[in-house]
């Protein structure tokens, strides 16, 4: 019944992704598949908050040399949700799945985000913390990090910038 579940939620990721149903469709859809309340998921999803750290190295280290793009899988616009406005502004652009109606790893979205900063994806350095849009992006022309931890990155990102 496991696998049965994790496709379930596979679907409905893709489906909110992409823009076919709403947030709350896609909590009540999880509350559902997890024999839980929709305010229970909606709990667990408020406790995954920034990486502080992270941002504030973007801001310090890589804003003031380098366009800044944030591309999410999401299926409404949760970035008031997530982040301050000061947290905010580090983007110079913001692609959200469900607005465009593509989802990573589908390369068209990489080139999206790369062509809205005005570059071409080769140009581009990806990173996440999941290998299949890792993978999409570097389909796409761009170099990818795999994200594991804030140290980690800060050391994969200088090696490819120095």
């Amino acid at each position: 019944n496991q696998p049965e579940k994790v496709e379930q939620v596979k679907a409905l990721d893709h489906a909110t992704s992409n823009g076919s149903i709403t947030l709350d469709d896609f909590n009540r859809g999880l509350a559902e598949i997890a024999a839980i309340s929709v305010d229970e998921v909606v709990a667990f999803v408020s406790q995954h908050v920034p990486n502080t750290e992270l941002l504030e190295f973007i801001r310090d280290e890589l804003k003031p040399r380098y366009k800044i793009g944030f591309l999410s899988n999401v299926g409404d616009d949760l970035m008031d949700v997530l982040f301050t406005d000061e947290q905010q502004a580090l983007f110079d652009d913001v692609v959200l799945s469900f607005e465009v109606g593509i989802a990573k790893p589908q390369p068209e979205i990489y080139e999206l985000s790369a062509k809205n900063l005005g570059l071409d994806t080769t140009e581009c350095v990806f990173v996440d913390d999941v290998q299949r849009y890792i993978d999409g992006a570097e389909v796409a022309g761009m170099e990818a990090i795999l994200f594991t931890s804030t140290e980690q990155f800060k050391q994969d990102i200088a090696k490819l910038i120095q």
